[in-house]
């Protein structure tokens, strides 16, 4: 199984410590992205994209088209690290999101098979021993 994660890393063409990182970010925004929260934030984004767009328009409107300021959705098109899914790494979400799936599937693979390892019955001698010591001698 940790064959699996190397060859990931070797695949992505990042470190042990790269991975964690990318597993950190996959959390963070796991955590950030609650779908009871996208409605009223989207109806946030409206709003405010709304008011942005009219200031741009008012500041427009007063000077020369040479000064003017780019639309809304320019403006924010543009590299501003402020979502949750942007981060200072140049890996994309959807690769992080893809090794820490494969990350946590080997960690539930090996808990289970820990899991069953601990529900192996015992070897037959040791099940003997034991279910004689648990007879009643008077018997």
């Amino acid at each position: 199984m940790d064959k699996d994660i190397q060859n990931l890393q070797t695949k992505l063409q990042t470190t042990e410590e790269g991975m964690k990182q990318w597993m950190k970010e996959v959390e963070e925004w796991a955590a950030s992205n609650n779908n009871k929260d996208h409605k009223p934030k989207r109806e946030i984004i409206a709003k405010n994209k709304r008011k942005l767009e009219e200031a741009i328009a008012a500041y427009n409107n007063l000077v020369p088209d040479t000064e003017a300021v780019d639309t809304a959705d320019a403006v924010l098109s543009q590299d501003f690290p402020i979502w949750p899914w942007d981060s200072a790494s140049t890996v994309p979400l959807e690769t992080q999101k893809m090794a820490f799936d494969k990350v946590m599937l080997l960690s539930r693979l090996r808990e289970e098979d820990s899991h069953q390892r601990d529900e192996e019955p015992l070897p037959l001698p040791d099940r003997i021993s034991k279910s004689c010591a648990k007879r009643d001698p008077a018997d």
